[in-house]
């Protein structure tokens, strides 16, 4: 028999995957480090049930090409994985400074 990595083992210990097989899961992915192991894990934990584990990444456009390469890192991902994925997308600069000058 195989043995789990050890983060793997952990999270199933912490959330066993019976309890949550015949759900949705929807992980928000930003493209670092701790959202992507997280999607990566639960894909991975998700072997039967009529569930779905799915990705939701918000572009807020913030970083200018920084948010556009890493909308196109978890589109890339997601696509990799067979995970689906809702993309959003927002211009929060804008929308914060309009609301300033009410």
């Amino acid at each position: 028999m195989t043995q789990q990595p050890p983060l793997l083992a952990k999270l199933a210990e912490l959330w066993p995957p019976a309890l949550w097989q015949d759900v949705h899961v929807l992980v928000a992915v930003s493209g670092g480090k701790d959202s992507v192991t997280l999607l990566h894990l639960l894909q991975g934990l998700k072997s039967t049930g009529a569930g779905v584990v799915v990705a939701a990444h918000l572009n807020h456009r913030l970083r200018g090409e920084a948010s556009d390469d890493d909308e196109s890192f978890v589109r890339q991902f997601c696509d990799d994985l067979g995970v689906p994925l809702d993309i959003g997308q927002a211009d929060v600069a804008s929308a914060a400074q309009s609301q300033g000058d009410g």
